[in-house]
């Protein structure tokens, strides 16, 4: 990875006011990836790119330096990400509201 994203990411996540801790938490992640992600030893995943973009609230070209043109198709792209995130919680939640103890194989209570 570029250090010129890793210096993006470390800058992003200072700008939104988050430890190395916080944000390894909503990434869910290790504390040591981010780190690695900030000194460029690693390369985020596009997915945790793209969540690092959401959580620190700064568009996504900022981290891949897009040109405009580019920009409202990634723009598109977050949303599209951000509208998968809640189908995957409700199918999450529809499917704990559906689980009773003799489907799960647990006792009643």
């Amino acid at each position: 990875m570029s250090t010129d994203i890793a210096k993006k990411i470390k800058q992003a996540r200072l700008q939104a006011n988050l430890s190395q801790l916080e944000l390894s938490k909503a990434l869910s992640v290790s504390e040591k990836a981010v780190s690695s992600y900030e000194s460029g030893r690693t390369n985020p995943s596009i997915d945790t790119l793209f969540r690092i973009a959401k959580r620190t609230n700064t568009p996504i070209a900022y981290f891949t330096n897009q040109e405009n043109e580019d920009f409202e198709l990634t723009s598109k792209l977050m949303k599209i990400q951000a509208q998968l995130d809640e189908i995957k919680i409700m199918i999450e939640r529809r499917d704990l509201l559906g689980a009773t103890p003799d489907k799960v194989g647990g006792s009643p209570l």
